[in-house]
């Protein structure tokens, strides 16, 4: 998928089985945001780390995950993730079954690519309008102090 803001590929559609599931790999950078606080109205996540370290927040807990680790993100619940570790972190996040989420990604890299700017404002205007279509719900005030320079757009 070409998304901008960190490195995520498809690797099973909803389509490719009777479950209806979805899978993606990402890759966050050392010292970078992940999904910023959000919550979903459709579906569930789960993440099993492959390599490195990722910090999630569920509602007002941090938790920190390294690799071997599975975190569940019920829907309804709200959610972030990032990298504060030196080293990239892989991912595979489950989604479940016939979740429009599925197309949020290729979705803000379409809303990116018709863009004049990079900008971190173009960004996050992107993903929220992509985000309200498909039931989810940022909330930007949630994110935990430890991670606030990471999802705060340089000035």
């Amino acid at each position: 998928i070409e998304f901008p803001l960190h490195e995520i590929a498809q690797i099973v559609h909803s389509g490719d089985s009777a479950s209806a599931m979805s899978v993606f790999e990402t890759a966050i950078p050392p010292h970078s945001p992940g999904a910023p606080p959000h919550q979903h109205t459709h579906e569930d996540e789960i993440y099993y780390i492959l390599t490195g370290e990722m910090c999630f927040l569920l509602d007002e807990n941090v938790v920190r995950a390294s690799a071997g680790d599975t975190v569940i993100l019920p829907r309804g619940r709200v959610h972030a993730n990032w990298n504060l570790g030196s080293v990239e972190t892989r991912a595979l996040t489950i989604v479940s079954a016939d979740a429009p989420f599925e197309h949020f990604f290729d979705e803000v890299a379409r809303h990116l690519s018709s863009q004049e700017t990079g900008s971190a404002e173009g960004a996050l205007e992107a993903v929220s309008s992509v985000a309200d279509a498909m039931g989810v719900i940022i909330d930007m005030s949630k994110v935990p102090n430890e991670a606030e320079s990471l999802f705060t757009p340089a000035q």
